[in-house]
């Protein structure tokens, strides 16, 4: 069912009429062809369905009718946005299924009780990812310092796009969940925290994300979104004896992870398959001198190992 607001003319249109579907990216509006997506009846999908139905569950033979009204009360309360950007009140309901899903499928508890505050939590200003091609990871940067950081039963859930072109601009997913960090209030989390990405990309690829806040009293915050290109090379620079330092290329897989390749060299900067990266001659070679990473990101400062000297520092992007 389709959205519209009239003004002079059709101002903004949301949803499908007949075989068209009207939308609004940054771009401005836009129509396309109606497809009918494939039920693909995944493991996430069955995940999401279960999480639904379990809380829709609880709403009608659980929760206590004091309990619903607190929800009907707080969703009385609280606005949130339609398509069109529009301030609209959800239902009670909306809210204990909205908020609690979420919180299942990221393997939290249910919050029966309706909240006390009555406003949705702040999104996360310093969300942000960075992908580490040799490693295969996605570093995830957020602000440590908010509340939720250091309260226990509270989250941030991070889904995460498989691998897109760069020269893509827009991304309305489908998104993976992978992973959540969790409040503490003993131990709050520092920014970043490493997650595996949901399938593999390289140095041509995007990657978009989003995450979510839940509260421990249940409030969910909206959707934040960030996107990051993946670094097709890598500066080793510093002091070092022998000299490889340069330009380093995402070259192809040894070891189940990315090599690099020095730009106009033979050099090699490859994953031992345990847990170390290593700079020397050629793949599986360690040399008399050779410098040596034990961490899972290739970026970062190599000690020297044997003969060599220097410890030098690979950072993402080519040398100047």
């Amino acid at each position: 069912m389709a959205l519209v607001k009239f003004g002079n003319g059709l101002v903004q249109m949301s949803g499908s009429i007949a075989g068209t579907v009207f939308a609004r990216n940054k771009y401005g509006n836009y129509a396309r062809a109606r497809t009918k997506p494939v039920n693909t009846n995944s493991t996430s999908q069955q995940a999401i369905r279960n999480a639904i139905s379990s809380v829709v569950g609880q709403w009608l033979s659980t929760l206590t009718q004091t309990m619903r009204d607190n929800w009907i009360t707080y969703a009385g309360s609280v606005a949130a946005k339609n398509r069109l950007g529009e301030s609209i009140n959800l239902s009670g309901f909306n809210h204990f299924v909205r908020s609690n899903s979420f919180r299942v499928y990221a393997g939290l508890d249910v919050v029966t009780a309706g909240p006390s505050v009555f406003a949705l939590p702040d999104k996360d200003g310093l969300f942000a990812i960075t992908l580490d091609t040799g490693a295969q990871k996605i570093s995830v940067a957020f602000d440590d310092t908010a509340d939720w950081c250091s309260e226990d039963g509270a989250v941030m859930a991070i889904y995460a796009s498989g691998p897109q072109s760069r020269s893509r601009k827009f991304f309305g997913g489908p998104y993976r969940l992978i992973g959540t960090i969790l409040g503490d209030s003993a131990s709050p989390p520092a920014s970043p925290v490493l997650f595996d990405p949901p399938s593999e990309f390289a140095g041509n690829h995007k990657v978009y994300a989003q995450a979510r806040i839940s509260r421990a009293d249940g409030r969910l915050s909206g959707i934040f979104r960030t996107d990051s290109e993946a670094p097709m090379n890598y500066c080793l620079s510093g002091t070092m004896t022998p000299d490889f330092k340069g330009t380093y290329d995402v070259t192809a897989y040894y070891n189940d992870k990315l090599y690099l390749t020095l730009n106009g060299g033979t050099q090699v900067i490859w994953w031992d398959g345990i847990d170390s990266w290593i700079c020397s001659t050629a793949l599986g070679i360690l040399d008399a001198g050779y410098w040596k990473r034990t961490n899972v990101a290739v970026a970062g400062t190599y000690t020297h190992q044997g003969t060599a000297t220097g410890d030098p520092v690979l950072a993402e992007g080519s040398c100047a």
